[in-house]
């Protein structure tokens, strides 16, 4: 897979890449966005759940608050409590008695309206004697016998100290049950039981909700009260299940609840959110997420499918000059247009294809150079092999003035006759070689100096001294002996007294420097310029041979080495002049590479 994915084109590379880096990048947009709105759903969501649970506690409470004052206000109003005291203080069945049951029958009805939030009320003397309100309706009618009965039950009888009870029957039924006094005297009379009309105490209708919440309410005990928002069969099944803490699941048949719990005022409301409703929205979001993903992807693959084809169509432009340029068309240039890594690339390109051209042409010159040197150096060998026609000649010349000088008693002219004899054998010798190491270039020199002195007398001296490393360094041959012969001419020419030449040799930075002194007048500044310039300078005959030599010299150091070897004049009038030759180290002729 890696090999054909290698063999693809740029473009159908650049947009498989673009392709799997959009879907990851959506994929993992579309994850994380759809984990965090699921959680902020949920969350949000559970909050709404804590808030409805505690705006239900609330209004349950203050609803069973104004029940009871109701209650209470209502009691005052009818004079309940006067009639029960009346029919404790009579005690019998006579007149007197039944006309106070009938007042207070009636007192009862009368506590009952349309606004109130009970329908029957039933009360308690506390000898056990029982009474109802009473109603044409027989629903009416059979919820105030109910609360005679409970009324009647041991756990509900006795004194509570003005302390109210909310009591739910098996048969779902609401009641109110609390003590009943008079006010002037404050006196107990008895109990009071008020049935309560459904949904009176809450009613989940007066809340904007999104999901089908629903609460339910348990006393102190942990006893179910009431519930709403739920049919009777999930009320059912979901009060025999124990609830306990918040994020309980209860599940019924059709669904699974979250639940919410409070505990507050003497009684827990507990809150219901059905899972299936969150799920939904959280699917809904999910949905919503992959449609806005795959948008994403379709507009990512349209974005790379354009910029690669702007980007593959600028390669391809600047593959096919490459193509040019390696077909030999070196003037190749491509217009830079952006500051991109393209536009980047092709203004390398540009430099490469300049430093190209201006490499070949160099390459020629240097290669033009290469062969002029071969070319000197053919030219060299061949005058040596001119010279060479018939060397035994000199030698036998120079042997027999030799014999003549000695038969004549000259041992000076004998021995000068010598020195000449090895000089030109050691010439020969040098003239077979391109290089000579600096410690035989300095002996042939010091016995030039030597034939120099008998020449022009005993008052010169020259020394020569090689540093360490510098012995063994490869020089060409007969490259400083025209140096050497200027500083004997011009250092011993204008009457200096006991004139004296120094030539050192030594490694400076890597490479080998000699340099060649002398005591002599000196030169100009214009003198060293013409000297050292391109062209051949105008000098006074006497000087000819001085240019001739220095130019000579300069011409091999340049056709051998290039810019790599040098050569610098440093002069002052009446003092004298340090001609400084700079040259690559070489210790091999190996090592030597034309350049």
């Amino acid at each position: 897979m890696s090999k054909r994915f290698k063999d693809l084109s740029f473009q159908s590379k650049l947009f498989l890449t673009n392709l799997a880096i959009v879907l990851l990048v959506v994929i993992i947009i579309t994850v994380v966005m759809t984990h965090n709105a699921s959680q902020m759903i949920s969350r949000s969501y559970y909050a709404s759940l804590h808030l409805l649970t505690e705006q239900a506690s609330v209004t349950f409470g203050e609803n069973l608050n104004n029940l009871q004052n109701a209650l209470f206000s209502s009691s005052l109003t009818s004079r309940v409590g006067d009639c029960m005291r009346r029919l404790q203080e009579l005690q019998g069945q006579g007149s007197a008695y039944r006309q106070a049951s009938s007042d207070l029958q009636f007192a009862l009805s009368t506590m009952m309206g349309s606004s109130s939030m009970y329908d029957s009320v039933s009360v308690r003397l506390p000898d056990g004697e029982c009474f109802g309100s009473q109603s044409s309706f027989a629903q009416i009618t059979a919820a105030a016998e109910t609360g005679k009965e409970l009324l009647c039950l041991p756990q509900y009888s006795e004194k509570s100290y003005g302390h109210a009870e909310l009591i739910r029957t098996d048969k779902g039924e609401m009641y109110l049950l609390r003590d009943v006094y008079t006010t002037s005297p404050l006196k107990y009379v008895g109990r009071m039981a008020a049935h309560i009309r459904s949904n009176e105490l809450f009613d989940l209708q007066q809340y904007d909700h999104p999901f089908a919440f629903s609460v339910m309410f348990y006393s102190e005990e942990d006893d179910f009260l009431a519930s709403a928002g739920m049919t009777a069969g999930e009320e059912a099944s979901l009060i025999s299940q124990p609830v306990s803490a918040d994020g309980q699941h209860l599940s019924t048949p059709e669904e699974t609840y979250v639940t919410s719990v409070l505990v507050r005022g003497g009684w827990k409301t507990v809150g219901l959110m059905p899972l299936s409703a969150v799920h939904s929205v959280q699917d809904s979001n999910l949905f919503t997420c992959i449609a806005v993903a795959l948008l994403g992807i379709l507009i990512g693959l349209i974005s790379a499918q354009v910029i690669g084809h702007g980007l593959t169509r600028r390669v391809h432009k600047l593959v096919q000059s490459m193509n040019r340029f390696s077909a030999g068309e070196r003037n190749v240039r491509l217009p830079v247009d952006s500051q991109d890594d393209i536009g980047v690339l092709t203004s390398h390109f540009n430099q490469m294809t300049q430093s190209v051209s201006e490499l070949m042409e160099r390459l020629v010159e240097e290669e033009h150079h290469k062969q002029e040197a071969e070319y000197q150096n053919l030219e060299y060998r061949y005058r040596f092999l001119q010279w060479q026609i018939n060397p035994h000649f000199i030698y036998n010349a120079l042997e027999t003035v030799n014999a003549l000088a000695k038969l004549d008693g000259n041992p000076e002219l004998s021995d000068m006759i010598t020195m000449l004899s090895d000089y030109f054998r050691q010439n020969a010798e040098a003239m077979r070689m391109r290089f000579m190491t600096v410690r035989a270039e300095f002996k042939s020199l010091e016995q030039y100096v030597e034939i120099y002195r008998h020449i022009y007398g005993e008052g010169l001296t020259a020394s020569f001294s090689i540093a360490q490393g510098a012995e063994m360094a490869l020089v060409p041959t007969m490259i400083i002996q025209p140096i050497l012969e200027n500083a004997l001419i011009h250092g011993n020419a204008y009457g200096a007294h006991c004139p004296v030449i120094r030539t050192t040799a030594e490694i400076i930075s890597g490479q080998l420097v000699i340099c060649i002194r002398d005591q002599g007048q000196g030169m100009s500044q214009d003198t060293i310029d013409k000297l050292l310039g391109t062209q051949s300078p105008r000098v006074a005959d006497g000087e000819q041979r001085t240019s001739l030599g220095i130019r000579n010299v300069l011409d091999r150091m340049h056709l051998l080495y290039g810019e790599s070897a040098s050569m610098a004049i440093e002069s002052c009038i009446d003092e004298g002049t340090c001609v400084r030759v700079t040259l690559p180290l070489l210790y091999s002729e190996a090592d030597f590479v034309i350049r």
